[in-house]
């Protein structure tokens, strides 16, 4: 599909109470949004005293319990009670534990057209999950996102089972699809697989940490 269009150029200057991040512990237990807001600041992008709204959870999922669309509202609400009109700009990551963490029988499949139809099935419920989603961030105002996806997993993986990729192979396709043709807004799939590579398929060791799923610093 074609990119998205060119977000409104008022989005590229927000006050930290007007970006939102959502997600996993791919943020939750990263350093993602101290070095985001580091970044932000050497670019002029945020205040020196200013952070984002930040209600990203360890173990969240788009399907499940806790789930990352319950942080949407409670997100919402912090940045209102810090004086902003509401969230503009979404940053998020997500689906990565209902396949790795909540369905541990989905990551043995060799490849992806040996996947079963129940775990194509947790697939399917996640997108729509995430569907729901972006239709009530596009209703609350928001005026783009970026969802970003996570890379293959090392070649050994102490918590990712046996074939973690598969799942992430036949996920990922899906997703920035789901993601770039969203009609309300405009959704930027961001896709970490090529950055982290290590050219045989698998992520390099040193970007992974000890428990083989979440990023180093």
């Amino acid at each position: 599909p074609a990119p998205p269009a060119e977000p409104d150029r008022s989005l590229c200057s927000l006050s930290g109470s007007e970006v939102g991040i959502i997600g996993d512990s791919y943020v939750d237990l990263t350093t993602f949004t101290p070095h985001l807001q580091d970044l932000a600041r050497e670019a002029g992008a945020l205040g020196a005293s200013e952070t984002y709204v930040d209600h990203a959870l360890l173990g969240a999922s788009m399907n499940g319990t806790p789930n990352i669309p319950a942080q949407w509202p409670e997100a919402l609400a912090d940045s209102r009670s810090r004086g902003a009109d509401g969230i503009r700009l979404v940053i998020m990551t997500g689906g990565g534990n209902d396949i790795l963490i909540n369905n541990r029988q989905c990551l043995d499949f060799p490849s992806v057209s040996d996947i079963s139809d129940a775990c194509k099935a947790v697939v399917d419920e996640a997108l729509e999950a995430a569907l729901e989603l972006f239709q009530q961030l596009a209703s609350d105002g928001v005026g783009a996102i970026v969802y970003f996806f996570y890379p293959h997993l090392p070649r050994f993986s102490l918590f990712g089972g046996s074939q973690p990729n598969t799942m992430l192979d036949y996920s990922l396709p899906l997703v920035r699809e789901q993601c770039e043709q969203f009609e309300g807004v405009p959704c930027y799939f961001v896709d970490l697989g090529p950055s982290f590579d290590d050219g045989s398929g698998f992520a390099r060791p040193e970007l992974i940490s000890l428990d083989g799923i979440h990023p180093t610093d």
